[in-house]
């Protein structure tokens, strides 16, 4: 049976016993047990990630040490024997009230086993809206119309989401072929360009011909001239 949680806010617990809890474990700035603790290089105190966040938006100081600057390059996490201890103190759920819960299992609890969370039908995919308490999921899905008409649709969703794989295949398909394509105009273009260049090639060869044939009289007469002014000179 497939269920998803629905709260929009986050489930809270409350401390068995808070009073006996060791202060090593309590944040200087909120008292309260740590929440994603982390610690300062100058003085290697343990604070909750967002209390000391707070704190140095107001001033880059250490709250305790008052070292400066202090920014978030200088925290890091602190050793893991911290997080063991936070995660074996007991809790008690406020939404359904069980109590010894350890910290460190919390979560799961909330995801999977308290009966107060309200989650949704595992319809959900055939668009059934219902949403309730865990612990009426059961009863709702004896009675729902749309896990009832499951099998009716079950193969029609299993064609609809291999379609739409298909689809998204193509897709990915026909981005390819455009980007080939334009990669065979660029170079189309290029070839295009290469073969007007060469068909000039031969014209502007003729051109220098015609040029240098134009200039072979004109060199012939220079020389008849200077012949002619040579013989007359000698005689």
């Amino acid at each position: 049976m497939s269920e998803m949680c629905e709260s929009q806010e986050t489930p809270g617990f409350a401390y068995m016993d808070e009073d006996s809890i060791n202060a090593e474990l309590k944040c200087s700035i909120c008292f309260d047990p740590f929440t994603n603790p982390v610690t300062t290089s100058c003085c290697n105190n343990v604070f909750c990630l967002s209390c000391i966040e707070k704190v140095l938006k107001k001033k880059p100081v250490c709250p305790l040490c008052c070292h400066e600057p202090l920014s978030r390059i200088h925290i890091k996490l602190p050793d893991l024997i911290i997080f063991s201890s936070l995660y074996q103190l007991l809790v008690k759920c406020e939404s359904c009230g069980e109590s010894n819960i350890q910290r460190g299992f919390f979560n799961e609890h909330i995801n999977v086993s308290c009966p107060k969370i309200k989650v949704t039908c595992s319809g959900v995919d055939l668009k059934c809206e219902w949403v309730g308490p865990r612990d009426q999921l059961a009863s709702h899905i004896t009675s729902c119309n749309f896990e009832y008409m499951r099998p009716i649709f079950g193969q029609f969703i299993s064609t609809t989401k291999e379609l739409k794989f298909q689809v998204n295949c193509l897709r990915d398909h026909c981005r390819e072929l455009e980007i080939d394509n334009k990669r065979c105009n660029s170079k189309l273009n290029a070839l295009e360009i290469r073969c007007q260049q060469l068909e000039l090639m031969p014209n502007l060869g003729k051109g220098q011909k015609r040029a240098r044939d134009d200039e072979i009289p004109v060199t012939k007469s220079k020389l008849m001239s200077a012949t002619r002014i040579s013989s007359t000179s000698s005689n």
